[in-house]
């Protein structure tokens, strides 16, 4: 007798067969004269052992069901993107697969977070594939800055300037042209965007917001660069320098006694400072506000209304 009877198994997968009964044994093929024999078929066959005592032989044959070993292929083996995109591969050659990660479709997309591989599997009628193998190469965004901007401005301020890192780049938006922003499309905040694309065709963005602010009773002074509004106030005044260039400042609220109602540093945003008052518990009449700004003082009268 042979043990076992039959068998399946997939091309390329060794089966063994144990014969008893006699005494010598002579199998067919590869199998040779032990009594137990082993065979890889990479297709359906049918085996024979003869077996001997003393004078008397015998012979049984045996079969095997080879069922093929699924070939799969991946497209694309490999792919180059930037950080943050998706990528997509698809298997072929099996009845179902098995990816890295669980996923059990043909077609998979992954959002690598660095370069790597990825592996998958094919099965069909019980038999699995070897493991391939795809690729991925990320490549990093990269790192991009609008540098100079005003943050916040008059609404007859006229063209502001706008420069990112690195160069090259387009600057989009409201109220943006080229590299200017028109600060005469009106009172409001404005998102201002800057795009840069590297010579791998990875795109890096900054973002800042631009305010422009109705500039109205605006008190003359020396220095174009310095502005002082609203006058008469309300619940806000501020003093505005646009071409502070991190130069720092601070501005001094006092009443008509001569007392420090308020001291204020100035807020920094790119190329301007700002500096902002809060009048909203103050009684209404006269102030005065004292600016301290590249060595120098300046006072202006200030009325709260």
């Amino acid at each position: 007798t042979i043990t076992p009877a039959s068998a399946t198994v997939c091309s390329g997968t060794p089966i063994t067969f144990t014969a008893t009964g006699a005494t010598t044994y002579s199998w067919s093929g590869p199998g040779g004269t032990n009594a137990v024999a082993t065979y890889t078929p990479n297709s359906s066959a049918t085996f024979t052992v003869t077996g001997t005592n003393a004078t008397c032989s015998g012979k049984k044959t045996v079969s095997v069901t080879v069922n093929t070993t699924p070939n799969i292929s991946v497209s694309p083996t490999s792919q180059t993107v930037c950080a943050g995109s998706t990528v997509t591969y698809t298997a072929f050659g099996a009845a179902a697969y098995n990816w890295a990660g669980g996923a059990t479709t043909n077609v998979v997309t992954y959002t690598p977070s660095a370069t790597g591989t990825y592996t998958v599997t094919g099965t069909s009628n019980g038999c699995t594939s070897t493991v391939k193998t795809a690729s991925v190469t990320v490549k990093n965004l990269p790192t991009v800055a609008i540098t100079q901007f005003t943050a916040a401005v008059c609404d007859n301020a006229g063209l502001q300037n706008l420069n990112g890192t690195p160069s090259g780049g387009t600057f989009s938006g409201t109220g943006v042209s080229g590299t200017s922003f028109d600060p005469s499309i009106g009172v409001g905040s404005y998102q201002v965007y800057y795009n840069y694309t590297d010579i791998n065709n990875c795109t890096g963005v900054d973002s800042t917001t631009i305010t422009v602010q109705t500039c109205v009773g605006i008190v003359k002074n020396s220095n174009p660069d310095i502005s002082f509004y609203p006058n008469p106030a309300g619940d806000e005044f501020f003093v505005m320098i646009t071409k502070a260039n991190g130069v720092s400042a601070s501005g001094e609220l006092i009443d008509v006694l001569g007392n420090l109602v308020q001291n204020k540093n100035a807020e920094v945003n790119g190329t301007s400072s700002l500096i902002r008052f809060d009048l909203q518990n103050l009684g209404d009449g006269v102030y005065f506000v004292r600016l301290k700004y590249n060595g120098k003082t300046q006072v202006v009268k200030l009325i709260h209304q």
